[in-house]
């Protein structure tokens, strides 16, 4: 006898939580790629809707929640972020001002434009600027008569694989810091007592309650608006007065230190939570001078410390593995500086170049002689070149971190040679982008991934963008149609 049940009724959770691709290294160990319409291969890892950053004091915390927020508004026309500054020390044009500086500008302003807010505490205290935040959240990105009016189409498949998923277009913003986050209430009462006053004992249970509900309501607005948002917390010393006290357990990456001003509950209601646990100006051994310096000048300049190295390790991820490092590349003056970070990431594990130790090329583009003093300005100069240091350091992180990637991942010299024997043209293919948007397959620069690479050297796809006459003889056959 078949015995059949109803459903138990509940509204289904969304087919797919997309995350924003930002590179710098970023977005494949957290990510996994999924199977689109056209058989391409999109990378859904990134930036994460509710992202944590603590560390200690001049590490760098709040570029690394910034970047992600200019490369979203980069890379999604429409979208558009608001910093709020709880520790009043930010400037208005600096966010432009870096934006600008990015190699991929194409012009915009975001201050002009109205992409890119900032506010203080000293506009909005903190419980204002989030009631500020969820209202327009609810009503221009929950309320259904205004949510359908911003959805869009992202390039990831519904379950029923027979459309594609709809989301409205993301928006992000930052905290920095929850830390110094505060209320009216508690700045009233830090007015009205004195330091050493009894009733000021109280102030720390208020702001903790206060923050308490600011980190618990985050993660559900989010998710369900498209917003994506990113926090700072400062890391201090645990000092422990009572010797007979019990030690509370810790997150289990995080070495050393506590998070100071924020709720416990920060570390499970986050989605992605890194831990910046070492910063150092990166010099040359032999000259002092930037290791890898802008121009012949800095070259020289031994004072330099312009050019820093942060280390980086996930504490908990809710989409990936916990534990992984990253080493990020950081830029006093031009800020987080994802193409050489990706360059930087691949040579220290000798994959994907050929050459020596003081000259070499790209195995993807042996045409390009390379050196350590010349490859930061190479990059800024090519996108092609910037391109192939994307491509070289997604394959190597994808062979360190995606299970069974040994079974496709082949060396760069090999892929170079595969495809370029199977009649692709170079040229073509590295004037594409590997981060996905929407409406992705209307874009004026065609999507190819990484692992779309892998697969073409594997005869096992063909870009769908590529007109009839330019595909390769060899491969015609495999040109599949999409699947609606």
């Amino acid at each position: 006898m078949k015995i059949e049940l109803p459903g138990f009724g509940f509204e289904s959770v969304p087919s797919i939580q997309p995350l924003i691709n930002v590179g710098a290294g970023m977005d494949v160990p957290s990510g996994v790629f999924v199977v689109g319409k056209y058989g391409e291969h999109i990378l859904n890892g990134g930036m994460t809707p509710f992202v944590g950053v603590t560390g200690l004091g001049n590490t760098y915390k709040t570029e690394l929640i910034e970047f992600p927020q200019r490369q979203m508004i980069r890379r999604f026309p429409g979208s558009r972020s608001s910093f709020y500054d709880a520790e009043s020390n930010k400037s208005k044009t600096r966010g432009q001002d870096l934006y600008a500086g990015h190699p991929d500008w194409q012009g915009d302003h975001l201050i002009n434009d109205n992409r890119l807010e900032i506010t203080s505490v000293a506009q909005h205290t903190g419980e204002i600027h989030f009631d500020i935040l969820k209202n327009f959240l609810e009503e221009y990105k929950i309320k259904p008569a205004n949510r359908k009016k911003i959805m869009v189409e992202t390039p990831f498949l519904e379950v029923d694989g027979k459309s594609l998923f709809m989301m409205p277009i993301p928006t992000g913003g930052t905290i920095d810091s929850v830390s110094a986050w505060r209320t009216a209430n508690n700045e009233k009462m830090l007015d009205e007592t004195k330091i050493g006053d009894k009733e000021a004992n109280t102030y720390w249970l208020n702001a903790g309650r206060y923050k308490k509900r600011l980190i618990e309501e985050l993660p559900a607005l989010c998710t369900t608006a498209g917003h994506y948002i990113g926090t700072t917390v400062h890391l201090g010393e645990d000092v422990n007065m009572d010797p007979n006290a019990p030690v509370l357990a810790q997150l289990q990456h995080l070495k050393s230190g506590v998070m100071k001003g924020a709720p416990r509950d920060y570390t499970f209601y986050t989605h992605s939570l890194y831990h910046i646990y070492g910063s150092v100006v990166l010099k040359n051994k032999t000259t002092h001078a930037p290791e890898y310096p802008r121009n012949s000048d800095e070259n020289q300049d031994a004072g330099s410390t312009d050019l820093n190295e942060i280390r980086l390790r996930m504490l908990r991820s809710k989409f990936g593995p916990s534990g992984f490092v990253l080493d990020i590349l950081v830029s006093q003056q031009e800020g987080l500086l994802d193409y050489l970070t990706e360059f930087r990431y691949a040579k220290l594990r000798k994959f994907g170049f050929v050459g020596n130790d003081q000259n070499y090329q790209y195995a993807l583009m042996p045409g390009v002689n390379l050196s350590r003093t010349t490859v930061r300005n190479k990059l800024v100069e090519s996108a092609a070149l910037r391109r192939v240091a994307n491509i070289t350091c997604e394959i190597t992180q994808i062979q360190e971190y995606h299970k069974g990637a040994r079974a496709y991942v082949m060396s760069m010299e090999d892929l170079f040679t595969r495809i370029k024997e199977l009649g692709y043209d170079w040229d073509q293919l590295l004037a594409t982008r590997g981060w996905w948007t929407y409406d992705n397959d209307k874009q004026d620069v065609p999507f190819l991934s990484s692992r779309d690479l892998l697969e073409m050297a594997h005869m096992r796809y063909v870009p769908y963008w590529l007109r009839d006459a330019e595909v390769p003889d060899k491969v015609k056959h495999l040109k599949k149609d999409p699947l609606f």
